[in-house]
């Protein structure tokens, strides 16, 4: 109920979008009758390939699709996990991709766990972005920010320079 106390007073005729893995949510906010599931692994997949080819260029090794079909699967369906690791593999190599695929990282997680995937794109992020990550463990759980807040957080710290005009 208090998940859908919000939306009760909208405009006549407004349409709200839930999304969820979970079908008991969708019903709980009473659209039993306008479900659609989409395809986890396609949508995986196109997200992926969204951020990893931005730049994509024809000199790619035979075996690239299977690579990335498979670094698309360790994904497990997850949007957010797609999204970080396709942006890691942009500026990637293609033929590094598969040094990424086989990363003993992957099997530090359940089957379920989007921490593997977070875990993975850490580790291979440039270290001056490792530095503003990390940073953030600093602050306390559900702790609320701005993006510019924390963007002078880090200039403060020299983690990140301003730009110069």
């Amino acid at each position: 109920m208090k998940l859908q106390s919000p939306f009760r007073d909208g405009a006549q005729g407004s349409k709200i979008i839930v999304t969820t893995r979970d079908t008991d949510v969708s019903k709980m906010m009473g659209a039993a009758t306008l479900v659609h599931n989409l395809e986890p692994m396609a949508v995986c997949l196109q997200v992926f390939e969204q951020h990893a080819f931005l730049n994509s260029n024809d000199d790619n090794p035979p075996n690239y699709k299977l690579v990335k079909e498979k670094i698309a699967a360790h994904c497990r369906g997850l949007p957010l996990a797609a999204r970080t690791l396709g942006g890691v593999l942009l500026r990637k190599d293609t033929y590094e991709w598969e040094e990424i695929l086989n990363n003993k990282l992957w099997s530090l997680s359940n089957e379920h766990d989007i921490l593997s995937v977070l875990r993975l794109t850490y580790f291979y992020l440039l270290s001056h972005l490792k530095r503003c990550f990390a940073y953030c463990s600093i602050l306390p759980n559900d702790y609320e920010f701005e993006e510019k807040q924390m963007i002078l957080l880090w200039m403060v710290e020299g983690f990140i320079l301003p730009l110069r005009r």
